[in-house]
Formats: structure tokens, sequence, C-alpha cells
């Protein structure tokens, strides 16, 4: 017997290879995700073909290849709802095309919605069930390629919600909602009735097996936002819209660059503006694990003025420039964008300026945003026609070298901008309504961006490529459902004559066991149960969820549980437990209720409560408090609490201080007392309050007895003030009357302060009942165009006045003891209000007031050493004079003389003001913080030496602290103010700042008057005011020298300080 094993035949085998090869390559192919071809280019199809020819009978033997290539060209647009596609050539309907294409939205690759909103094939649409307020929106995709469609084109979908009035939804703190989209992948594998049977009778054979775990899952898009609720039992619309742009510098290959002054990068465009250290280099850098791109701007670049108050700053831009695809005034043109959210991520590893413009249609007209951490200022400015005006700014700084997300919201003229989902302006201007977004800084090398992201807010413009609606529930997510249960059960006697037993039996045998799914048997029996029981009230939805004990002849044969809204029974379990003990009855819970406790194990302080908001509340005054045993040790008697402050007394320290936002006026009363000619013209311009109208009353006499000036006025704060200090910056380029109002309770009663720079005169009045009189008035003429600081303090019948530091009256009366404050103008068509600040005063501001009517309430004290003495002090009539040419042989800054020593060694924080005059030329001045006569503070001026100088002497020995070469004019009247606050000491001479230093050897004393060798020495009209701030029972003590004074206000039970003050380190 011969066996043989013949082999394939070789051409047999090849095919077979090829045939396994090929459903190799098949196979592999179920692992692939969508691909997607690059929007807006041109592709070339090649199509090539072979034809071959062998002939037969005669033409046996003849064989012949001929290969074709031909070319289709091709251009793609953009994803669904960007795109304007054109109709297929030859297609015999082009309407039914462009409606049913599915092209122009996403409906056709919307497998589900997280609420579901989409019926199954064949089904009927489904009916609207109320969704928790705090649970996620989504959609969930039967393509796996949708994302990478948007993303492409760098317009990444967003996923918004619209109320039913089409407005954006927004938070309790008024940020627009813009939920964060998350891109995920389906929990379950989705493919077509055919490919789940091919993929069956594959895995069945034994020539190949696919591995369904390796198919790729199609896409979701959810979306949530840190602490969303919704509102209550609302309609809500769902959108699907593409972001206007989203770029994270990925597409860019690592080290590009563009250059200013005009350099490109893609579709942005460098706008340099600065004109020294330039131009600006832009770079793309990359950093992190995994690598993640930004731009940076690397030079140092800048212009205009280095101070921190000249808004200007022109630094280097780098602006999403028009698309050149896109024809000029197209609503997708960046030029042309209007209503969005731009947000980016920045930081700076420089402490210059950085942030971001927008609304930007060209150099000379944006928006601009901006913070600086080296000249303290965080800035919203405004450039039309290249004028900037300030909106808004504060004193906060970024730190180096952190990321910071920055928001902007421009809602037609809302714009709130927001660093780090904190609130940091919000303004109203209607100003520029459209333009691009850009990148920004100033001398600033090392200021980094990434991930900028443009969600678009457009009403109309807008492409919605999905929308869903749902509505609703009343409770924000299931155990804010179940915990509307009121923590109480009712007993319900059911009697056999509705329900007899048997039937009864049979409706409780229905109910399924808890771990078993529900059926229609279950319901029909609780429909039953529940009319037997509660009647009509079975077919009313409760408020809340209840749970009624159905009895029968005293014993309960089932617990009766009804709620507000349906419970899906697909994804709830239910349990029934009962306590083992019986404890007293609690107490129904109110807003706040208690759901859970755990106790320790043994574990110090390991207790904790679970607390559940049911409804919107202020929590203010609630507690957490644990009732604990005695310890081992003894307690000690009478109360261990030394000191208690819960800040809920009433508002102290700053009341108010003026912004001067776009929309200050809103809490303004403006009222008109002028009749010539009405009415008053009030408006925000530059950053300030103007009044431009020339409303006035009354009599054009300086007169005192016309005093009465009615004008207009504007009235702000709370007619509770009593004891304030009023700070105003007052400015007039007209010659007429302007001021401030105080203690203003109506048009006939209040006290003004008013100037007047053609009548010469400045005029403190009151109004009582319509009655005007004149407390106090000099006959002085302001300088127009001047800013003046104007400081009013009021305490009891007490009443203060200080012009750019100078003291200008102290009256008693106490007509009026609280009210308003206002600012106030008469006949001006150029009043500018610039600063109004508010604070309470805790205590009388006034600390001394010396008579001068003898010389009894003074301690003089002569140096000793000193020749041609005595000294020759005398004080009558208000003024206090020395004639004697007594003083101490010398050239040093020592210039020992005599002095007149008066108040308490025990002051600390003062401002003396005095009025003083030589005759004579030689040294005349002040001492302040007098301990003895080795210890001091004196500032004095001398004309024939030429200085004006500010010495300490501690412990006998003598600093030189300041000094110029000033000499001063022999005769004149200075006003002279010395303020000492905490380590702070300052001078002002006619309201000309002199000096302000930090010195701290010496922290309290008495004051005096100081001469050497001065006969005509003379001063007068002295005040000692304290400057010691308090609120309550607390001081304030400032050690910080850079951006003080700190700023403390006590409201809404907290004490607050808001300043930016530091000491450099």
């Amino acid at each position: 017997q011969i066996c043989a094993n013949i082999g394939p035949d070789p051409s047999e085998k090849a095919h077979r290879e090829e045939m396994a090869q090929h459903l190799v390559d098949e196979l592999a192919h179920w692992q692939d995700e969508g691909e997607v071809l690059e929007p807006h280019s041109t592709y070339r199809l090649k199509i090539a073909s072979t034809a071959s020819a062998s002939g037969e009978e005669s033409l046996s033997g003849y064989s012949h290849d001929h290969e074709s290539v031909e070319y289709a060209y091709f251009r793609t647009e953009g994803p669904p709802g960007l795109a304007a596609l054109s109709v297929p050539q030859g297609h015999p309907n082009p309407d039914e095309f462009e409606k049913n294409s599915g092209l122009s939205d996403l409906a056709i690759y919307v497998k589900q919605t997280v609420p579901p909103t989409v019926p199954a094939s064949g089904e009927q649409p489904l009916l609207p069930r109320p969704v928790y307020r705090a649970y996620d929106v989504g959609v969930e995709w039967n393509e796996d390629y949708v994302d990478l469609m948007y993303r492409i084109a760098y317009r990444d979908l967003g996923l918004y919600l619209y109320d039913n009035n089409n407005r954006p939804v927004r938070d309790a703190q008024g940020r627009l909602i813009v939920l964060n989209n998350r891109w995920g992948v389906t929990e379950d594998l989705t493919v077509t009735e055919s490919e789940e049977r091919w993929i069956s009778i594959l895995n069945a054979s034994d020539c190949a097996m696919l591995d369904p775990t390796v198919i790729p899952h199609d896409k979701t898009l959810t979306a949530s936002a840190a602490g969303q609720v919704l509102d209550p039992d609302a309609l809500y619309e769902a959108r699907l819209i593409p972001l206007l742009l989203h770029e994270d510098f990925s597409a860019f290959s690592l080290g590009d660059t563009a250059t200013g002054p005009a350099g490109t990068m893609g579709g942005w465009r460098v706008v340099d503006q600065g004109t020294n250290s330039g131009p600006s280099q832009w770079r793309v850098g990359e950093t992190g694990v995994p690598p993640s791109r930004y731009v940076e701007q690397t030079s140092n670049i800048w212009g205009g003025s280095t101070e921190a108050d000249v808004p200007a700053k022109p630094g280097t831009l780098l602006v999403y420039a028009s698309n050149p695809a896109l024809p000029a005034g197209h609503p997708d043109q960046p030029s042309e964008w209007t209503d969005y959210r731009f947000s980016v991520f920045l930081r700076s590893a420089d402490d210059d300026a950085i942030g971001v413009v927008f609304r930007y249609q060209d150099p000379d007209n944006y928006y601009r945003f901006s913070m600086d951490r080296e000249r303290s200022y965080r800035r919203l400015v405004r450039f039309v026609g290249g004028d900037p005006a300030v909106l808004a700014e504060d004193e906060a700084v970024y730190r180096q070298d952190q990321d910071y997300l920055i928001t902007v919201e421009a809602i037609g003229d809302d714009l709130a901008i927001y660093q780090d989902g904190e609130l940091a302006f919000r303004v109203t201007d209607p100003a520029l309504d459209r333009g691009a977004v850009g990148l920004y800084c100033w001398a600033s090398e090392g200021a980094r961006f990434t991930d900028v992201r443009v969600d678009d807010y457009r009403v109309d413009a807008a492409p919605v490529v999905y929308r869903f609606e749902f509505v609703t529930s009343n409770f924000s997510h299931f155990v804010h459902h179940l915990h509307s249960y009121q923590d109480e059960t009712w007993g319900v006697e059911l009697d056999a004559g509705s329900l007899p037993d048997a039937g009864l039996a049979a409706l409780v045998a229905a109910g399924a066991a808890p771990g078993d799914a529900t059926t229609e048997g279950e319901e029909r029996a609780y429909t039953a149960l529940a009319e037997a029981t509660l009647g009509p009230a079975a077919h009313q939805n409760p408020a809340e969820v209840r749970a009624s004990r159905v009895n029968r002849d005293g014993e309960t044969v089932a617990l009766l549980v009804e709620s507000p809204e349906p419970i899906d029974w697909k994804r709830t379990d239910l349990a029934v437990a009962r306590a083992g003990v019986e404890g007293a009855a609690p107490g129904l819970p109110g807003t706040l209720k208690m759901t859970g406790v755990t106790f320790g194990n043994g574990v110090p302080a390991d207790e904790s409560v679970s607390l559940l908001l049911r409804e919107a509340a202020d929590l203010t005054g609630h507690q957490v408090q644990l009732r604990s045993l005695p310890g081992a040790l003894d307690e000690p008697a009478g109360n261990p609490v030394l000191f208690e402050d819960s800040f809920d007394d009433g508002a102290r320290g700053l009341l108010f201080d003026e912004t001067f936002g776009p929309n200050a006026l809103d809490h303004y009363t403006i009222v008109d007392e002028g009749s010539t000619p009405p009415p008053s013209s009030w408006q925000i311009s530059g950053g300030h309050i103007l009044q431009t109208s020339n409303i006035w009353g009354g009599s054009t006499s300086a007169s005192p007895l016309a005093a009465a000036k009615p004008g207009t006025m504007a009235i702000t704060g709370s007619p509770a003030w009593g004891n304030v200090r009023v700070t105003a910056g007052l400015r007039s380029t007209d010659d007429d009357a302007i001021g401030v109002v105080f203690r203003y309770r109506d048009a006939g009663n209040y006290y003004r302060f008013s100037m007047d720079r053609e009548r010469s005169y400045r005029r403190l009045v009151k109004l009582v009942d319509g009655t005007v009189s004149v407390l106090w008035e000099d006959n002085a003429a302001y300088d127009q165009d001047h800013l003046y600081e104007l400081v009013i303090e009021a305490h009891g019948d007490r009443l203060l006045g200080f012009l750019d530091q100078r003291f200008l009256f102290s009256v008693q009366d106490g007509d009026l003891a609280s009210g308003q404050v206002g600012l106030y103008c008469w006949a001006n068509v150029g009043a500018h209000f610039e600063k109004l600040l508010v604070e309470a005063l805790e205590t009388p501001p006034l600390l001394w007031e010396p008579q001068f009517a003898n010389v009894g309430e003074l301690t003089v004290v002569d140096a000793a050493g000193a020749v041609s003495g005595p000294s020759q002090w005398d004080a009558a009539g208000g003024v206090l004079t020395q004639s004697s040419n007594i003083h101490v042989p010398g050239s040093g800054p020592e210039q020992e003389g005599t002095y007149a020593v008066g108040g308490s060694d025990a002051w600390e924080d003062v401002q003396l003001c005095v009025r003083l005059r030589s005759t004579d030329d030689d040294a005349i001045g002040v001492m302040f913080r007098y301990q003895d006569d080795d210890n001091y503070y004196r500032f004095s001026m001398d004309r024939e030496r030429s200085y004006r100088r500010l010495i300490k002497k501690v412990g006998g020995a003598v600093t030189v602290l300041w000094q110029d070469a000033v000499a001063y004019t022999q005769g004149h009247h200075y006003d002279l103010t010395i303020r000492a606050e905490g380590h702070n000491l300052a001078a002002y001479l006619d309201g000309v700042a002199l000096f302000d230093l930090a010195d701290g050897d010496l922290g309290r004393g008495a004051v005096g008057f100081y001469c050497w060798g001065n006969t005509g020495a003379e001063f007068d009209r002295a005040v000692v005011i304290d400057r010691t701030r308090r609120l309550g029972p607390w001081t304030v003590r400032d050690g910080g020298t850079i951006s003080r004074p700190s700023v403390w206000r006590q409201q809404g039970g907290a004490l607050l300080q808001t300043s930016n003050i530091h000491d450099g380190s």
C-alpha cells in the first residue's frame, strides 16, 4: 500500500493566504475610530483601473492589460451647522436634499440625551418627567467621531442651558452657567443587527475570532457645573452650539514664533503698541506631563507712563484676526462677534501687566482687562478713539508663576470679569458692541497664555446644531426628594366596610419583595389600597413624601408611601427598617434638616452630621452643637469665655466707597432745588461723577444773608448715619458753588459745606425746617480745575472740616443728629466729584482745641543753657505769641530754644493742625509725641538759615529725619498739619505735602509750640484730632507701608479687610 500527501496547488495556496490576510485586515478595521478629513480643504481622489484582454479561437494566445488613471477633486467644508454645502450635481430635487440631507445639524448622530428625550425606533415620543435640578445634562452619540469633526475646525462643541425666556442660565452669583463639557464613551457597545449577526457567525467558526471589547464605543458629551442647581419646576432647553473659538496651540509646531509689530501665527496677529524694548516675541512652548502647549511673550515691550494711575499702558497684543475665507461683515468674522464668553488661562514670570482684550475692533477701540503686580492694580479699561477710560479697578495683585483662569462675559451692555471663578468687576457699558478677542501684556517678559475658549452667546447668529427640552423637578437630587419627608407617620384606620379583610389581604399580598421588579399587578394593588385609604386624595400629588400606617383593628397591615413626583424604580431599591428602641418624638424638620449622624469609635472629634438645605435660605445664626459628658477634670466655675465678638452689632469702619462704575448713579437720589434753568444733568464721565447743568436758585449775592443757594444734590447712603467721616474729591472747571451735604434728612433739613470762586466764600450752613443758618465761613476762593480733598467729621454735636489737609472749622451744633450724604453744586456747569468715602467714627475726634485766652493750659519749657532768656509766652484773643530771643547757641540740628507743651502724654495717633506766623526770620515750629525734654519729634522752619526740618530726639540724641532748603516768608500765615499715625509721620504746609516717612521710635506723647531766637512767633487756630481708628472693641494698627492704609469694615456678621497693605518683603 502506497500513501501520498499531495500539497495544495500553489495558486490555490496563494489564494487562501490572500483570503486569510484579507480577513485579518478586515477584523483590524473593527478597532478603527472614525477618521475625519480636515475642513475647508481641497482633496484629490485618484481612481486607477486595469482592463485585461485575452484572445480566444483565432486570437488565442493574445493578451493585453491597459491601466487607466482618473482624478476627481472635491472640497470639504465645516462640520454640521457650520457648513454651506453644495447640492450634488444632477440631484433631482435640490430643495429636498437641503432639507433632508441630515448635514445641517446633528440630529442623525444623536442616540439619546440626558435626560432621555429621544424615543426608540418606532415608539411614541417620551412623556416628559421632572429631572432632578442638580443632575448632569448630556448627549450620547451613535458615532465615535462627532467630537473630532468640530475639534479640528477649532470649534469644539459646547452644551448650554437656556430658560423659557430664551436667556442663558446663570448661577446664584450671576455667572453664566457654562458647563464643564466632558467627552466620554458609552457604557454599551452599539452595533447594527447585521453586524451583530456577522460577529456571532464569525466567533462560532474555527477560522477567526473577533473580541468585541476592542471595538470602539460611541462618544458621549456630558456637562455639569460645580454646585449647579437649576430652578425648580422650570422649563429649560439644552443647546449644542459650536464654540466661536477653542485654541490650545496644539496645531502649531513647538517653537513657532510671531514677531511684532504685525507678525502672524495661524489665525493670530501681533499688534505692537508699545514703543520701548520692542518688538514683541510670541513663541509656542510646551510644558507638563502629558505635555500641553501654550503661547508665551518674551519681550519687555512697553509704552506710555510707568505710573500706576495712568491707564493707557500700550504694550503688545496677540489678536485673533479676521478669517480670509469669510466675507467682511459675516457674523462669524471675529470682528463681528457680539455676545460671548471668553476665557483663558494665563500666568506671568514677571511682575508687570498681563491680561486680555475683548470686543477688539482696531488698535484704538476695544476693552482691556489687565492686572499688574508691581503697581498693585487690577483694571478694566475702555478704549474709544484711542482714549482710555477706567471702568473699574481695585488693588488686587497676582502671584508670579501661578495659573489664573480669566473669564470675560460680554452679553449686550453687561460686562463681567471673573478671576478663578470669583467676580472681579461687573459694569454696564454700551460703547462697543462687537469685536474680536486677544491676549495682552505690558513690560512683561514671560507672559504665558493657554486654552483660549470663546463660547457663543449670540442670540440670532449662534448655530444651534441640536436642542432638547426638559422640565426640572422641585428637588435637587434623590436624597433631597426623599427628605422632603417630614419625619412623621400618620396612622389611618381602614374599616372593613370600605375594604373587607379578604380584599385587604389580597392587596397586601400583591406587593413584591424589595429586590424584585415592580409588576403591573403590584401597581394596581397600590392604587386600590390608596383609594380605599385616602379617598379622592389618592389622585393628588402631595407636596412632600408622606408615609401613612394603614391599620386594621389596631394592627398595622401596610405602610402607604406617597411621593410628590414619580420615582424611577429601575434605579431605586426599597428597604423597610425600624428603630430598635423607642425615643422621644423628634420635632418637625425645617428648611435645614439633619439627615445623618456618625459617632466616634474611640477617636476624639470623630463625630459628624449630614445636613440638607431643603430650600434656599440664609444660614446666618445656625450652629451645629455637640453635647458631651463632663470630663474627668472639673471645669472652672463661671463663664470660660474671655472675649467674644460676633460682629453683628451694625456696620462699622468703612460704610461707603464710591467706585464710579457706569451704574454708580443708580444708588443716588437726585434732588433739584434750583429752578433756573432746570433740570440738573448728572452723569458718569471719565471715571467720576459730573454735573453739567447751570441749575441754580435764590440770590446770586455772596452775602451770608443769601446763603440758601438752592442748586442740585445727589443723595446716597443711610438715614441712620450719624457719627461719620465724609471724604470727598471736588474739582470745578466753572467758578460757582460746589460742595457736599451731610446728615441729610430731607430737602429742608441738612448740613452743607460749599465753596464759590466767583463770590469768594467757603461756607458751612445748616437747614432746619427750611431755615438757613451760617455756622462758619471765610472769604477764600478755590482754584479752578484743582482737585480738592474735603474731609468732614461729624460726631455728636461736633462738626470739623478740613480741605487739602488744612483745618477749616470746628463748630458745635446738635440740631441734626443723623442722615444721608450727598454731592452739591449751584450754577456750576463743570462740577466734578472724584471721590466719596464714608467711615464710621467710634469716638469723638476732637482731642484738644486750645482757646489761647491765657497760658494756663500750657507748660512752658526753656532749654538749659539758653541765652537771651527767659522766654516771653503770652496768649490772648485766641493767639499764642512768644517775643523773647531765647535760644541755645549752635549751628547743629538741635536748635534748642523754648516751647509750650499741652495735651496728654498718652496721645498716640493724632493730627495736629495749627496756623503759625513769624515776623522774625528765625526758627518756628511744633513738637509732637513729646514725652520729656529728651524724647520728642519736632518740625521747624527757619528763614535766615533756609531750612525746613523734621528731627527726632530719643534719649537725648538728635537725628534729622527729613530736611529741605526752603525759607519761609515773613509775616505770612501758614497752615501746618502734622499727622502721626502708627509709624507713619507726614506733614503738609498750606496743603502741600512736605514729607511722608516711617519712624517708630516714639509712639505717644503730647504736643507743643516751638521757637528758637524768634521774637515774633505767633500760633492760632490749633486743634488736635484723634486719628486712632476703631471698630467697636477693635483698634486698627497699620504696620505695612505699601498700599496703606488698611481698609476695615464690619458688615453681615464679619470683619473684613480689603486693602493690599504690606511691607514690600
